[in-house]
């Protein structure tokens, strides 16, 4: 397979990657074209969270209570959440929509004044938990290290992680007979649409992850981006032409203003490294493998 290798690469290998890698980059700037216009065709969806504030502290809260939702206007979020409207859903069901870049929550201070501010509850991270002080190794009480301190995590409302299937068996019953008539419905009205609205939500996520930090990681600042390169953010050292110039020197003989020669090796750097190696000439020649 072409550029298969990752490790170790001899010279002829190195020169046809960094060729490929080079030519792509005039590529970069089409792709993020693309990479907007599908961002503006799935549209994002924005859930509004309400806050506690604390009248002596002032410390605000953000509870998982979602008081509002909105979603772009003409995008296929847009159609897929009238659709599940239409059949009967809450889109307040379908997920909780921990993206922080698009969160808003509300809430009133000690004065009544609104305040707005752009938090998720538990800062929009998910993460265990670690041990209370008050569980200590031998304690019998309840150990809640390691649960998830979201309000729907059901081992942290029932205080362990058991089987609640097998504890409720009748319940159970009831529910599958309770089900079985419904369930055709409950997939088209419901998990199937739920499933599309989710995926769509990923793909933006996906999306947003390629041009911020992959492309205008790899290419910032030489390609037209509405990101734009805060060199702050992103690291010089692993910009594409900056990684370029690095292996070339560590291949290839740099004279003393700099001038890369591709025919004369860089013995000293090539002879130090195992996995820097010489084209074997003339069985190496003309080819990247």
């Amino acid at each position: 397979m072409s550029f298969g290798w990752m490790g170790v690469a001899r010279q002829g290998s190195w020169k046809a990657l960094r060729s490929f890698a080079l030519q792509e980059r005039r590529d970069i700037g089409r792709r993020l074209a693309v990479i907007r216009a599908e961002l503006r065709r799935i549209g994002s969806i924005t859930v509004i969270y309400r806050q506690e504030v604390d009248e002596n502290t002032d410390d605000v809260r953000v509870t998982e209570e979602r008081v509002g939702f909105s979603v772009s206007k003409n995008s296929n979020l847009e159609k897929l959440v009238q659709a599940y409207v239409a059949n009967g859903g809450n889109p307040l069901d379908v997920s909780q929509f921990f993206l922080p870049d698009r969160a808003v929550a509300i809430s009133e201070n000690s004065e009544g004044a609104s305040t707005t501010g752009e938090e998720y509850p538990l800062g929009g991270v998910l993460y265990p938990k670690t041990a209370e002080p008050n569980e200590p190794e031998n304690s019998f009480g309840a150990f809640s290290g390691g649960f998830i301190p979201l309000r729907k995590y059901i081992p942290g409302r029932i205080g362990s992680r058991r089987d609640t299937d097998s504890d409720s068996e009748a319940f159970v019953n009831f529910m599958m007979y309770l089900r079985k008539p419904i369930n055709h419905e409950i997939r088209r009205k419901r998990n199937d649409i739920e499933a599309r609205i989710v995926k769509q939500c990923d793909l933006r996520e996906q999306l947003m992850r390629e041009r911020d930090e992959i492309l205008v990681q790899a290419f910032g600042g030489l390609v037209e981006s509405s990101v734009g390169f805060d060199p702050d953010r992103y690291a010089q050292v692993l910009r594409v032409p900056r990684i370029t110039q690095r292996m070339d020197e560590l291949f290839f003989f740099v004279d003393s203003e700099g001038v890369i020669d591709f025919e004369i090796t860089n013995t000293s750097s090539v002879s130090s490294y195992d996995y820097l190696l010489e084209d074997i000439l003339p069985d190496e020649a003309n080819t990247a493998l």
